[in-house]
């Protein structure tokens, strides 16, 4: 009797922490801090390829394409090699809920966010950002391409970020470990 009371205990703790997380995990989405990276994983949604660029930017290739929580406003951000100084990726705001991500298919055809080719041509609303380290901020102003009411702030990677899918599946890991050791 003394044991199912421990459990229930455990179980009460697990299930708060769990909750918690889930808590954190909504609060950080509504603070709409986004995160993009070159292979299609986001911190909202994944992205998906899309034939032909719904902009023309790039109108024979496939471009990355991901949906936005918001329609924000239309225009081009121009990332910049920190190192080079060269332009190696443009995100686009299509200010109808999308973002298109191109990154500089120089050095080959890798992620599914290289294109061959800039987009042409580039939107007359256009902002700068600079790449360091493999990550480039941004956080937009009133007018500014990407900017909604929510006051989103962007962080574009060339590296691949864990997607939603991997966070939930270690939180459930992490559940199911808690919950053997509470059988014992």
């Amino acid at each position: 009797m003394n044991m199912n009371i421990k459990i229930k205990n455990l179980a009460l703790r697990a299930l708060i922490v769990g909750a918690s997380v889930l808590f954190v995990t909504t609060w950080s989405i509504k603070a709409e801090q986004l995160i993009f990276d070159e292979y299609g994983n986001s911190s909202y949604l994944p992205g998906y390829p899309v034939n032909p660029d719904p902009t023309g930017g790039v109108p024979d290739w496939d471009v990355l394409m991901y949906d936005l929580p918001f329609a924000g406003v239309a225009g081009d951000l121009l990332i910049y090699e920190e190192s080079s100084g060269d332009l190696g990726d443009i995100i686009r705001f299509d200010g109808n809920w999308h973002l298109i991500f191109y990154s500089s298919g120089a050095s080959g055809i890798i992620t599914p966010a290289d294109v061959p080719y800039p987009p042409s041509p580039i939107l007359g609303n256009v902002e700068n950002a600079t790449d360091v380290g493999g990550y480039a901020y941004y956080t937009p102003t009133a007018g500014t391409p990407g900017y909604d009411l929510s006051n989103p702030t962007y962080r574009f990677s060339e590296v691949p970020e864990p997607g939603t899918g991997a966070l939930v599946a270690l939180g459930a890991g992490l559940l199911l470990v808690v919950r053997r050791r509470l059988q014992r």
